[in-house]
């Protein structure tokens, strides 16, 4: 009995630790509309609650690949807050870059499929 007690506790020490590693901005996607790279469009936040949409958002930037070169970007289309780090994004129906924020020597290219998945995404949030 004493060891179906310490079991317990057990696991429910290990279940705190391991959701107080998720912090509640992780359970969310914020969206912006940008004018330009330092104004965001009044009232255009979006919160993604979503699991599967937010698990897209993250394996989409995580997926992401580097451009190699100097590049001449525009003012982004959006915003993209995920918690654990925040991109700008120009989004196509069938392309996409981003670049972190706190990065803005680095471009990265969407992989097609992600490209083709934020874009619907963003088409939900904001053109519905």
């Amino acid at each position: 009995m004493r060891n179906v007690w310490v079991a317990s506790i057990v696991t429910l020490f290990i279940a705190l630790i391991v959701s107080g590693c998720v912090s509640n901005d992780e359970r969310k996607v914020s969206l912006y509309e940008m004018k330009d790279f330092s104004e965001v469009k009044e009232g255009s936040l979006r919160v993604v609650t979503d699991p599967k949409e937010i698990a897209m958002w993250h394996k989409a930037m995580k997926d992401s690949i580097q451009q190699l070169g100097i590049v001449d970007i525009i003012n982004p289309q959006y915003k993209v807050d995920l918690g654990d780090g925040v991109y700008y994004l120009w989004s196509e129906e069938n392309a996409g870059r981003v670049m972190n924020v706190q990065d803005s020597h680095t471009i990265r290219i969407l992989t097609e499929k992600y490209a083709k998945e934020v874009y619907l995404a963003l088409q939900s949030h904001y053109h519905n």
